[in-house]
């Protein structure tokens, strides 16, 4: 059993282009569901990854209404496990700290 949240790949073989393997990205999107731009990449994976928490801190554009956290594995093989991924808040002074 997994105790700590994060990313783990075993075996991965991607296809021949940037976004194909394991990916785990954030995606803006409009009052009507479209996407605002290309989105935030946080973790591209191929091969083999121990347990990661991967985080980053990410300004929502002034216009985005929502956003969807994507995390996938496409044109490759291989093993992909996922727990506890989570999006956090933060005020002002948060940002301020880190």
């Amino acid at each position: 059993m997994n105790s700590a949240p994060g990313l783990k790949a075993s075996h991965v073989v991607k296809d021949k282009n940037d976004w194909d393997g394991v990916i785990f990205t954030v995606v803006f999107l409009d009052t009507r569901d479209k996407q605002m731009g290309d989105g935030v990449n946080i973790a591209k994976i191929a091969g083999d990854q121990e347990w990661t928490l991967w985080k980053k801190t990410i300004k929502m554009p002034e216009k985005a209404y929502s956003f969807k956290i994507l995390v996938a594995m496409g044109n490759a093989s291989g093993t992909m496990l996922v727990d506890d991924v989570a999006a956090k808040a933060l005020s002002p002074e948060e940002v301020a700290k880190l």
